[in-house]
């Protein structure tokens, strides 16, 4: 079974886990949202949190940095999850950020297609991220979209996105140019998806009347190596984003 899902990483660049958390496991979720959104309402964590045009919580970053004790960040640091991680990236990876996407229904923001290692700016080394799902998930409710096998590319080269929760994007001359299938993975609360740092995603928004919501954890391997002036370039990127929005 392992060697299949590895297989079907390796070549596709992303691979659905189904039921690797438990309904019970989820539901206690829920409230944590509201618990961490809390913390946000501070000046120096408001940088963390980003809210859709009718002022419902859209997205929260750096819940491990806001919250380390949180039941969400202890989680993802779960032996199963860790354990199958360690397939991917190898021994002793390191959880780098944990993250809610609740896309509102009728409101949610959408993502504008990217790589995630625009932001993390890693130069050697490997890193995933693993994204939960907290509801049903389908197409219609504005599930993640993947170009099939695109994390075989090198790193492109991004732009300031100005919108809110994603401070990168490929350009869309960029994106027409390319040949990869799209997909989009069902999910049913409890199932996540493992995908490469490499692939290009995003994801529209959620017009429908279904809650999408979305429990995501990075990790890097332990040997990873960051670029410093990638990192000083986007942490630069990052700013002009927020004060732009």
């Amino acid at each position: 079974m392992i060697n299949i899902i590895e297989k079907n990483f390796q070549n596709d660049g992303f691979v659905v886990i189904k039921s690797l958390f438990s309904k019970s496991e989820i539901d206690q979720i829920s409230p944590n949202i509201i618990k961490i959104a809390k913390k946000c309402k501070k000046k120096k964590n408001k940088k963390y949190i980003n809210y859709t045009s009718d002022n419902k919580i859209n997205d929260i970053h750096n819940i491990n940095y806001l919250d380390k004790n949180n039941y969400v960040v202890k989680l993802v640091k779960k032996k199963k999850l860790v354990k199958l991680i360690e397939k991917f990236i190898g021994p002793k990876p390191k959880l780098r950020n944990v993250e809610f996407f609740l896309k509102p229904k009728k409101s949610g923001n959408s993502v504008p297609f990217h790589q995630d290692n625009a932001f993390w700016c890693i130069k050697n080394g490997s890193a995933l991220n693993v994204w939960i799902a907290c509801t049903k998930v389908t197409k219609k409710n504005s599930g993640v979209v993947y170009l099939k096998g695109s994390h075989k590319m090198n790193d492109l080269k991004h732009k300031i996105s100005f919108h809110p929760g994603t401070s990168q994007c490929i350009p869309k001359n960029v994106l027409k140019r390319l040949k990869f299938t799209k997909v989009t993975p069902s999910l049913e609360k409890g199932d996540c998806i493992i995908h490469s740092f490499k692939i290009i995603h995003g994801s529209k928004k959620n017009l429908s009347s279904m809650e999408r919501i979305g429990l995501v954890a990075s990790y890097k391997s332990n040997k990873s190596i960051i670029n410093n002036k990638k990192i000083k370039i986007y942490r630069n990127n990052l700013k002009e984003n927020l004060k732009n929005i």
